[in-house]
């Protein structure tokens, strides 16, 4: 009975609680997205209904004498506006005067009603204002008026609050869930790869490293100390300094109490050499050892370690157990490269696909890409509109602009020379120039092209005169990203498959070819952003890879792991990454990498 009485008053104060929470919540929790509203653009299957609606307010006007306001909602979950009309007697002064300022955060109650106005078929008649909060319109940086790409980057706080920003982080959604739904819809594994790892999957060496050796921000350091010569002949001489004022109390038959101190004394000395001893100099606080290098025995890790590139390495380990995985998380690099298509820190999508050669990759990554744009071509469509729409307005203002700054100039100055061929109209082409709802359409209309390296090279250089490419064109290059696009642009207009590439210009990892000069590796190049996926048909046979490894001057010892793959029950396999980011600027036209990611981390910048 005792047992009985404490469940039955332990249930009931549960649900005191869950009864407190749903009050708290109540005044939210029959809030109805905008998105479900104007789910098929005009949102008239809902007028009668009253409803509550919460967003931003991204423009808002008085009219009427300060006695009605017209202020435009947005949630964040649509690229459509809802327009709310408020009476001045439906809502206290205050809050009449707060609820039309932009970037103001209102939930209103009201009904839907026919709109008067001809761009839009429904508003929001409200009735009550059941919440907002102030927003300055002097200090607030996203305030009515156009910014430039440049601005929003330094606030990326806020800037998914702009209609464009919004969209595309949508797009990105879209594109992430597309990504999870096509590979476990096709059987994959879902494996999480390690952010720290020991392993270089580029082996480029351009990795940002983690250790616990480096001193705390603000923490004082010495130059040199530790274990030097010096501080341990010092340490000895304090020592023997200390055994014989002990020897000496000993023989004096002295106080046993002196005697018990000045033998605690020579314990800590003792201890503190040892401890020295043990620790290594430290250059700037950083053990290094008798050799002068950084000892990373004495590092969190007990070894080098660092964000990874790639997950690669451990989807194979996953694929040899477990036929097909796929990995999707951060991956870093510690480039230098300040340009529009590289981050420091970015999203790698990496499959990974058991019994399997070149052929099944490539077929696997076609598959992978069309399946998310069809996803964005069908729950993203107003979004490219907008983002379209918006891009387009963008370049033409830019032009404008640019048009300004060059007029006064001299006459003759900065002109083309006489004898100077003017620039191909390939080369000048904008991603704006062809919207995001067309470029999605030919990706999923249209099966890409197949063509091999050699091919490939053979096109390009035949082109090259009227191409007017910036990199000369021989076989054994690496192909530049204008190569690239040519062909996905200019020759082909669309994706194009390139493959078996010279073993000179890849990965170790890379399965070599019967005629000893390629490897089964492939790329799909597109049109304005060049390569958007890199794979390859891995190296199953464990002599063939210890012996390219060994040409490359690396260690197989450092790559056990990865050679007992193909020790111990080795299989045919393959796999692709792909840059997440790379795929959202494809889908969406925009132009710089730091546009698609909500935070971007490029050199020597990590706001927020």
């Amino acid at each position: 009975v005792w047992l009985w009485l404490v469940l039955w008053k332990k249930k009931r104060i549960m649900a005191a609680e869950i009864e407190t929470f749903k009050y708290s919540q109540s005044q939210f929790e029959s809030r109805v997205l905008i998105s479900t509203l104007l789910s098929d653009g005009s949102g008239k299957q809902h007028i009668g209904k009253t409803v509550v609606v919460g967003g931003w307010v991204r423009s808002g006007r008085m009219a009427e004498k300060d006695t009605l306001a017209f202020v435009h909602l947005n949630d964040g979950t649509s690229s459509h506006q809802l327009q709310a009309v408020i009476k001045a007697e439906a809502v206290s002064a205050d809050n009449f005067k707060k609820c039309a300022q932009t970037g103001a955060c209102v939930v209103v109650k009201g009904e839907i009603v026919e709109s008067q106005k001809d761009n839009q078929d429904v508003e929001l008649a409200v009735s009550e204002i059941k919440f907002v909060s102030d927003c300055d319109p002097k200090s607030y940086p996203m305030s009515k008026k156009g910014h430039g790409m440049v601005f929003l980057r330094e606030k990326p706080h806020l800037r998914p609050r702009t209609n464009l920003m919004s969209c595309v982080f949508r797009v990105r959604n879209t594109l992430a869930a597309a990504t999870h739904a096509f590979f476990q819809s096709k059987g994959f594994i879902y494996c999480h790869s390690p952010i720290i790892t020991s392993s270089d999957c580029e082996g480029a060496g351009e990795m940002l490293q983690v250790s616990h050796l480096m001193p705390k921000p603000g923490e004082k350091i010495e130059p040199i100390s530790g274990a030097t010569p010096e501080n341990i002949a010092a340490i000895k001489a304090d020592l023997g300094k200390v055994k014989g004022e002990l020897k000496a109390l000993k023989e004096a038959d002295g106080d046993k109490e002196e005697i018990k101190k000045k033998d605690q004394e020579l314990k800590k000395i003792v201890q503190t050499l040892k401890d020295t001893e043990a620790g290594g100099i430290l250059y700037g606080g950083i053990p290094v050892t008798k050799e002068g290098e950084v000892n990373y025995a004495k590092d969190f890790f007990r070894g080098p370690s660092y964000l990874t590139v790639s997950g690669q390495l451990q989807a194979e380990a996953f694929a040899c157990s477990m036929s097909n995985t796929y990995t999707f998380g951060p991956t870093f690099r510690a480039e230098d490269s300040n340009t529009v298509r590289h981050l420091s820190e970015f999203w790698m999508i990496e499959p990974e696909i058991a019994f399997a050669d070149l052929k099944d990759n490539m077929d696997l990554a076609e598959d992978y890409v069309k399946f998310c744009c069809k996803e964005v071509f069908e729950k993203n469509h107003g979004d490219l509109e907008s983002i379209s729409s918006v891009r387009k307005f963008l370049d033409e203002q830019e032009k404008k602009a640019a048009a300004k700054q060059g007029k006064g100039k001299q006459k003759g100055k900065g002109q083309q020379k006489k004898n100077e061929k003017e620039p191909p109209a390939w080369k000048g082409k904008r991603a704006a120039e062809e919207g995001c709802v067309e470029r999605v359409k030919n990706v999923i209309d249209n099966s890409f092209e197949r063509l091999s390296y050699t091919k490939a090279i053979d096109i390009l250089t035949e082109k090259a005169e009227e191409a007017q490419f910036d990199h000369p064109v021989s076989w054994g290059i690496d192909l530049a990203s204008e190569h690239e696009r040519y062909l996905a642009e200019v020759v082909y207009k669309k994706p194009v498959i390139i493959y078996d590439y010279p073993k000179d210009i890849k990965a170790f990892y890379m399965r070599a070819n019967e005629d000893g000069k390629t490897v089964a590796a492939m790329d799909i190049v597109c049109p304005q952003i060049g390569e958007l996926i890199g794979g390859s048909q891995r190296e199953e046979r464990y002599d063939v890879l210890a012996e390219r490894c060994e040409a490359l001057g690396m260690s197989v010892k450092e790559m056990e792991w990865y050679f007992d793959l193909r020790k111990y029950g080795t299989v045919p396999h393959a796999g692709f990454g792909l840059g997440f980011e790379r795929l959202v600027m494809f889908v969406t036209g925009m132009e710089n990498i730091r546009d698609v990611i909500p935070f971007p981390r490029p050199p020597m910048s990590a706001i927020v």
